[in-house]
């Protein structure tokens, strides 16, 4: 496993701990503990870039469809603004 991942992962649930739902985890964790060493026997045995490809698009897919479901909720009658980049308008 990668030190600095594990070392951000860590930092990141330091500040997060109290906002966790530890039940959810407690559901959770057991199949990312069987997900975890199946998906990494599977991604040793295939080519580099067919794994980019398939994790860009999964990557994707989640971003899109979670703007999606944003779109579907209450909050899609304020959409979110894009940064100007410093163009102005007339």
């Amino acid at each position: 496993m990668n030190a600095l991942a594990t070392t951000s992962a860590l930092l990141v649930l330091a500040r997060v701990r109290s906002a966790v739902d530890w039940s959810i985890f407690g559901w959770l964790a057991p199949a990312a503990l069987v997900a975890v060493p199946v998906d990494a026997f599977f991604a040793s045995r295939r080519h580099e870039a067919v794994l980019f490809v398939v994790i860009g698009s999964i990557s994707v897919a989640v971003i899109a469809g979670s703007f999606v479901v944003w779109c579907l909720g209450p909050t899609c009658r304020d959409p979110p603004r894009w940064p100007s980049l410093g163009a102005r308008r007339a």
